[in-house]
Formats: structure tokens, C-alpha cells, sequence
């Protein structure tokens, strides 16, 4: 990898595949991310849905019959998109750098980095659609999801926290609409 690239993740510079990320463009004059407001929207919704219980699948299908296009502008969605956005901390407004690397700059071939070459976590590197609280109740469920095999938390504290995060959007979306 060349040496400024390289400087660039050591400083914290964060970019992103703004063609096909939603909620996020690059903004002109500093060229860093800005939201979108109507992409953070279906971002959020997804959040939601996710925290009420639904799935990947789920959610896709939902999305998919709005009518409302994909990161890539496709009509249909799929539960590996959802999943996907629900995991990426660029929505939490932090940011791993270094996720891949090319391995061969003829043929521009790409690998996901397990350790062979530095990653770098910025904190706060750009404004977050997702607030960490509920980012982190996400990571939550889905870890609870996986090691049960099926959609329902049981431990009492993690449930608490779900019920004040649906508090949380309900306050937002009060707040948001008068």
C-alpha cells in the first residue's frame, strides 16, 4: 500500500464507498460524510424494526415492498444488506479502517484483513445516525439471536434496555414531527 494512503488511515481520515452506502454522501468543500436525511430516515427504520423484533428477512421484505431502492438502487432488498447495515459502525459515527486491502495492485484483487496489516477504530469520525446506545443494543440482540437460535431476549436487563431504546425513537419521532 502506498505510504499516504497509509497516512491517511493513521490519522484517522475516514472514507467511504458513498455510491453505495446509504444515509451518507461526501460533502464537496471538506470531503467528509454528511447525512442524508431521507437515507438516515430508512437507516433508522431499520434500527427499529430490528429492535421490534423483526428479521433481516423480514425487514428486507418490508423494504422492498415500499418501493424504496437499496444502497445499490435495486428495488429488492436482501437479509445480508439489512444485516450489513445493522453491523456497520460507519452508522454509529465510528469508523474501521483498513477492513480490506489490495493484494495485488495489477488486478486491483482485494482480501478481507485478518490481521495482516494494521486496522485502525476512529471514534467519532463523523456525525452518527444511530445513536451508540442504540447500536449497541443491536449488536446485543443479534449476539442473543445468534445464540438462540430464534428472535427473543430473556435476560431481564437487556429487555429493559430494548423497552427504553422504543422509548428513545418514540421521544425522536415526537420531537421530529411537532
Amino acid at each position: 500500500m502506498k505510504w499516504g494512503k497509509r497516512k491517511t488511515f493513521v490519522d484517522g481520515k475516514v472514507s467511504m464507498p458513498y455510491k453505495h452506502f446509504l444515509g451518507y454522501k461526501k460533502d464537496e468543500e471538506t470531503g467528509l460524510p454528511v447525512i442524508v436525511e431521507n437515507e438516515a430516515n430508512i437507516i433508522k427504520l431499520i434500527y427499529k424494526c430490528f429492535l421490534e423484533d423483526k428479521s433481516p428477512s423480514a425487514i428486507a421484505k418490508i423494504l422492498t415492498n415500499l418501493k424504496i431502492p437499496s444502497p445499490s438502487g435495486k428495488e429488492k432488498w436482501y437479509q445480508s444488506t439489512i444485516k450489513s447495515i445493522l453491523t456497520n459502525e460507519k452508522y454509529r459515527g465510528d469508523a474501521i479502517l483498513q477492513k480490506t486491502f489490495c493484494t495485488d495492485f495489477l488486478t486491483k484483487k482485494k482480501k478481507i484483513n485478518e490481521g495482516e496489516i494494521p486496522q485502525y477504530y476512529v471514534k467519532n469520525s463523523h456525525e452518527a445516525i444511530i445513536e451508540p446506545e442504540i447500536f449497541e443494543a443491536v449488536q446485543n440482540e443479534i449476539k442473543a439471536r445468534d445464540n438462540l437460535g430464534r428472535s427473543t431476549i430473556h435476560i431481564f436487563f437487556e429487555q429493559i434496555s430494548v423497552r427504553r431504546l422504543r422509548e428513545l425513537f418514540r421521544l425522536k419521532a415526537v420531537a421530529l414531527h411537532g
